[in-house]
């Protein structure tokens, strides 16, 4: 049957060092199969650059490459089907270097 996006992990907060990448990843199940998509503070993230939106079976990753002070914030994931919606929050936050 039919049945509404729904995370079997969520993606893990994260410390990083300025310069290195980051993978924030999810799985996710649903039936059609869900459209995912990542939003920083509310924006959507567009891949290209230093985001990289991959996808494995029900495993959704999001790289970011060489961070920024700027790329911390918080990131969504989000799952839409017909059914419905769901998404999980996470904070990301990049340190200078010691």
């Amino acid at each position: 049957g039919s049945s509404a996006p729904r995370f079997l992990t969520r993606p893990k907060a994260f410390v990083v060092s300025v310069g290195k990448d980051a993978t924030l990843s999810c799985q996710i199940v649903g039936n059609p199969t869900p459209q995912v998509s990542w939003e920083k503070d509310q924006q959507p993230v567009a891949a290209g650059a230093r985001f990289r939106l991959a996808q494995d079976g029900d495993l959704y990753r999001l790289t970011i490459l060489d961070l920024a002070l700027g790329d911390s914030g918080q990131y969504v994931c989000r799952a839409r089907n017909a059914i419905g919606e769901a998404f999980a929050a996470v904070g990301l936050q990049v340190d200078a270097e010691a």
